[in-house]
């Protein structure tokens, strides 16, 4: 005869009977196991924490690195077409920070109304370094440079990256040794 009430034996049951593992022993986590379980996962993500961040600046850095590097190709390729100058400029009126975006202009006055495309709102400082702005020629050449000098410094969480436009109209972007530069905004 079964018994009106049944017994709690601090077993888990399923129809009656205690749920088992393969092993024929009760299935779950001690709160042990549970505990070393969360302060294993604490380490990892305390130690992968900081790496993402920095791969999240890195990556903001390439990004603007690439839309004003895409700029210079184009203002450059739309100058070579039109066999005229082609400028790319700064959005703000001191002309030198090009954070807040750039436009790339027909011509060489950075005539607002002869806009042939631009870029708003940059995630990474871009600095232009001695340059007001870019102009390209109909050769393909391009004049506003200075010789060996960055035309653009980008900077991010004391990452850098440095952009260079040759007098020829190459560009070519380099990441200068962290070990031998320090950015102005580089955690101390």
């Amino acid at each position: 005869m079964k018994p009106f009430c049944r017994r709690f034996d601090g077993v888990r049951k399923a129809h009656g009977r205690p749920v088992t593992g393969r092993r024929g022993m009760v299935a779950g986590f001690t709160l042990i196991e549970l505990v070393v379980t969360l302060m294993v996962a604490g380490v990892v993500f305390a130690i992968a924490i900081p790496s993402l961040r920095d791969l999240v600046q890195r990556n903001r850095l390439t990004t603007s690195t690439n839309l004003l590097v895409s700029s210079l190709h184009r203002a450059r390729a739309e100058a070579v077409q039109r066999n005229d100058a082609v400028s790319l400029c700064a959005r703000t009126r001191a002309g030198k920070d090009l954070s807040e975006g750039w436009f790339v202009a027909l011509g060489d006055q950075c005539d607002v109304s002869k806009v042939v495309s631009g870029v708003e709102g940059v995630k990474a400082p871009i600095v232009a370094t001695g340059v007001r702005q870019i102009i390209f020629r109909g050769d393909g050449s391009a004049s506003g440079t200075i010789a060996d000098q960055p035309a653009f410094e980008l900077v991010n969480a004391g990452f850098r990256r440095e952009v260079y436009v040759e007098t020829t109209g190459q560009v070519r972007t380099e990441t200068p040794d962290p070990a031998t530069t320090r950015s102005a905004d580089a955690p101390r």
